[in-house]
């Protein structure tokens, strides 16, 4: 990235530092959120966080019909990234922490695939969706086993009274796409139900401005291969302590080729998945025992995806083919004893995978595994609260295919921290130490011939650190975080003179880095927002770690008056390298610009809402990806009816 690139982003970051803004609730020891798993008494269903960790809980965030999906919106959640990687997976990051280093739950289960251990926020409908919980720092024993990065919680929406609400909408946008999407959520006799589907389509996504784009590009603007279909149900079923929640997901895609390579010379990835499916249960439940406070959650999910490989851009002859079919099942358990002092925690996770692997030219192989963990914390109470805990934490493949057996590995967490308030100020440390596993495609997956399998990859295990201080005030409050984290085996990508990867472990990296948030309410029709994260990571030789960017910051401005909402959003990124033959390419810098702006009426006993949403408005290049840029300057326009 230029100089010119970086000193924008800096200044961003350093004016985002500043501002006030109204976004994140303060961090709590009660505001993680696990669905019912949670049993604390304490703002109902919630259970601690680490003392010395930043929990942040917050709605949801929605800006009407134009934004159906939650990847539309991550980006405004607190202290994450979004970043649609190379097969089109909207993934998020926290503090450079990539995405298999982040658990994502829904309702306490994971949303990830077990064997690749990544999710796609690009496929939950937002109006399904009521909270979400981002949590990064030493994690609880409550969030199972690879957290190393942090955790975002995502609970489902539910009714909070008698009664019921239906709401439906519509949305059309620049370049070429359609958007519908419904929810109806409703108390009534001891039954809750909440019930979200949308359907999207799109041509195609638009290329920016500058976007050095030498080959596998078409002509007529929209990046190649672009097009995607999508639909999702996601539905919620309460009975007193009991809950289901379903989530069905459907997807067909074409995946951006890379245009900065030759095909005449280099691998180049012609792809597309013609069907992409995902299904997931979660049971939940809780109870008391004597003086314990019980919760579990059980799961069940099944996926099938297939992947064809074509010649060129044509997208004629298919030169190859892979089908994964996924099954899994898995259980947590929390088991919570109050004493006068504080609260004991008990914590069990478990849970069974198996993948089957269909390849052109290669026999039929089968892959399972297990992975648990199981740990114990305790915090006090008192002016100065303490956290504790301590978990072994699992991974064991058992069956391994065709490939080379690896594993098992296991090894023990520890985190400690602690929080004081007094006066508006909150100050608080924590530490500890967390070990993600390698998943079982970074194990044995190829990739259709992409990747070569390195059977002898070991776990990253982190030592990890920070410090916060906090000021609120009635109209404003402001927070910083410093942090670090020393990996031990991180495990990167290297390209090969082949142009094939491989996934290798360093050994060792080390991160430092402040985050910074701020929110105000000028006037009560006036929300002001900020964030900004300046990170240094590096190997222990001194390398830089690929696509994880060293500044980010956001600014945003919201009016709501007059049945008018206007919404304004800068977002700042760089210092963000990628692997080439031969080394790593910086990456230009960006600043994208985005506007919002939304009229409601009300109409008999319904609220019309006409909407406008302007994303990248200067149409500035963004790339996360050396060859594959972000889209360019989009335009939606909705309508959203809630009654």
């Amino acid at each position: 990235m230029g100089m010119r690139g970086f000193g924008g982003v800096a200044a961003l970051a350093v004016f985002a530092s500043v501002t006030a803004w109204a976004q994140a609730p303060p961090d709590s020891l009660w505001e993680q959120d696990l669905g019912a798993v949670s049993v604390s008494p304490v703002r109902g269903a919630t259970v601690p966080s680490t003392g010395g960790a930043t929990r942040r809980s917050s709605p949801i965030p929605s800006s009407a019909a134009a934004s159906p999906t939650l990847a539309d919106e991550a980006g405004r959640l607190p202290g994450a990234h979004l970043q649609t990687n190379s097969r089109g997976e909207a993934l998020v990051y926290l503090r450079g922490s990539g995405e298999r280093q982040i658990t994502v739950t829904l309702d306490g289960a994971p949303l990830a695939i077990p064997w690749d251990r990544r999710a796609d926020l690009g496929l939950l409908p937002v109006w399904g969706l009521d909270r979400v919980t981002v949590a990064t720092g030493s994690p609880s024993v409550a969030w199972g086993p690879n957290a190393l990065g942090g955790t975002l919680a995502l609970t489902s929406r539910r009714a909070s009274s008698p009664g019921a609400v239906t709401e439906a909408g519509a949305a059309g946008g620049w370049p070429a796409s359609g958007r519908v999407a419904v929810a109806h959520v409703q108390q009534t006799g001891g039954w809750g139900l909440a019930l979200a589907a949308d359907a999207s389509a799109r041509a195609g996504v638009p290329v920016a401005r500058n976007a050095d784009l030498v080959f596998s590009q078409d002509a007529e603007g929209l990046r190649t291969n672009t097009d995607r279909e999508r639909a999702a149900v996601l539905a919620r079923i309460d009975r007193g302590d009991v809950s289901l929640t379903l989530l069905h997901t459907e997807t067909s895609r074409g995946i951006a080729p890379e245009g900065h390579l030759d095909p005449e010379t280099e691998r180049v990835r012609f792809w597309r998945y013609p069907v992409a499916r995902q299904s997931l249960g979660v049971l939940n439940a809780r109870a008391r025992r004597g003086w314990w406070r019980l919760g579990a959650a059980a799961w069940g999910t099944a996926s099938v995806l297939t992947i064809e490989q074509y010649e060129g851009t044509s997208y004629e002859t298919v030169t190859g083919e892979e089908e994964d079919r996924d099954a899994s099942g898995g259980v947590r358990v929390l088991a919570e004893l109050p004493r006068a002092w504080g609260v004991f925690r008990a914590a069990a996770f478990g849970q069974a995978a198996q993948h089957r692997q269909r390849e052109t030219d290669q026999p039929d192989e089968r892959f399972r595994h297990l992975e648990g963990s199981l740990g114990i914390e305790a915090e006090t109470g008192g002016r100065v609260q303490v956290s504790a805990g301590i978990a072994l934490d699992a991974l064991a493949p058992i069956e391994t295919g065709q490939r080379p057996e690896a594993g098992p590995f296991s090894d023990v967490a520890l985190h400690l921290g602690a929080v004081t308030e007094a006066g508006g100020l909150r100050l608080r440390a924590g530490g500890g130490r967390k070990t993600r596993f390698p998943s079982m495609r970074e194990l044995f997956g190829g990739a259709l011939g992409r990747f070569v399998v390195n059977p002898d990859l070991q776990p990253e295990t982190a030592w990890l650190a920070e410090a916060g201080l906090e000021v609120a005030r009635p109209a404003w409050q402001v927070g910083a975080v410093a942090f670090a984290r020393d990996v031990d085996g991180t495990i990167e990508q290297r390209q090969l003179d082949d142009g094939r990867r491989q996934r290798v472990n360093l050994g060792g990296s080390w991160a430092v880095g402040l985050e910074v948030t701020t929110e105000a309410r000028p006037a009560t029709w006036l929300r002001l927002d900020g964030a900004a994260t300046v990170l240094r990571q590096r190997s222990d030789a001194g390398e830089r770690l690929t696509e994880r960017p060293g500044a980010l910051a956001r600014l945003g401005a919201e009016v709501n008056r007059g049945g008018w909402r206007l919404g304004l959003g800068l977002d700042g990124i760089g210092g963000v390298v990628s692997p080439v033959p031969g080394g790593l390419e910086e990456l230009p810098g960006a600043i994208l610009v985005s506007a919002d702006a939304a009229r409601r009426w009300i109409v008999g006993r319904s609220i019309v809402e006409v909407s406008v949403r302007l994303q990248n408005a200067t149409d500035a290049l963004h790339v996360p990806q050396v060859g594959l840029p972000a889209p360019g300057r989009q335009v939606t326009a909705g309508l959203r009816v809630l009654g």
